[in-house]
């Protein structure tokens, strides 16, 4: 019997856990949409429909990763030496670098920046060591000692108290949700700036609509020269007697309003 409640009471975390998380991976997605179009995080309010939908992008992103990870990582070196394990690390750490910098910026920018903050983990992996020990004889001594004064240095550092503490499954367990939420945000950034169609109120001209619930509208106003956000917002509630007219027109990808100085 304790352990049918110890059961149920662990699958009811779960579920409250997963449920918290849902609708924080929404907010994620949503701020980074409002971020883009400047509206005030007071005014965002995660719906079922946009934990749909950040679930989604997320998902579709999640399961490309996954896929090209099972793709690339059967020619990862299958060794027990430090080599093997040093490259077996890096190719980890080039994965994630993918996730996060290809699903927030264009194809060119992301692939320089890919290439930037990677050059600095091989560095430190497989060039460092050749600097710091240069007394030891042979390559992978080099990485034997190197990978000994870290590990050595990790077992003070905060982390590890932590994860003795809470265990280091839970640690992991964090540190994904915490890349899906940063992920959520990068994504909601993108469909911002590449968004090209918006519906606009037929009596509002100038306005689009940024964000819309089931109460409030947020209208931001654009200069359609320049196609720029000029920064003034007009926010509205529905009304059963005063019924708005939508439309969906083409308009163009939107930059940002301007940085006051």
């Amino acid at each position: 019997m304790p352990n049918t409640e110890s059961r149920g009471l662990s699958e009811a975390i779960l579920l409250a856990g997963l449920s918290a998380f849902s609708y924080a991976l929404a907010y994620a997605y949503k701020s980074g949409i409002s971020s883009h179009f400047g509206i005030p995080p007071l005014l965002i309010t995660p719906t079922i429909g946009v934990v749909l939908q950040a679930a989604s992008a997320v998902g579709l992103v999640v399961l490309w990763f996954w896929n090209i990870a099972n793709a690339i990582w059967p020619f990862a070196p299958r060794g027990t030496n430090v080599l093997a394990r040093v490259i077996r690390r890096l190719l980890i750490t080039a994965l994630l670098i993918a996730l996060i910098i290809f699903s927030a910026l264009d194809r060119q920018h992301a692939w320089v920046s890919f290439i930037v903050i990677l050059g600095f983990f091989v560095f430190f992996e497989l060039i460092f060591p050749l600097i710091t020990q240069k007394s030891i004889k042979g390559y992978e001594q080099k990485l034997l000692a190197q990978e000994a004064i870290e590990a050595n240095v990790q077992k003070f550092t905060l982390l590890d108290k932590v994860a003795e503490t809470f265990g280091e499954h839970s640690i992991r367990l964090a540190a994904f949700g915490l890349i899906l939420l940063v992920l959520g945000n990068e994504l909601g950034i993108k469909t911002a700036k590449e968004k090209t169609d918006f519906f606009v109120l037929t009596d509002t001209p100038g306005f689009v609509v940024v964000d819309m619930d089931d109460n409030t509208i947020i209208l931001a106003e654009y200069d359609s020269k320049t196609l720029t956000l000029t920064g003034l917002y007009q926010v509205e509630n529905f009304s059963d007697s005063a019924p708005r007219t939508f439309k969906l027109e083409h308009i163009g990808k939107l930059a940002a309003a301007p940085k006051l100085d």
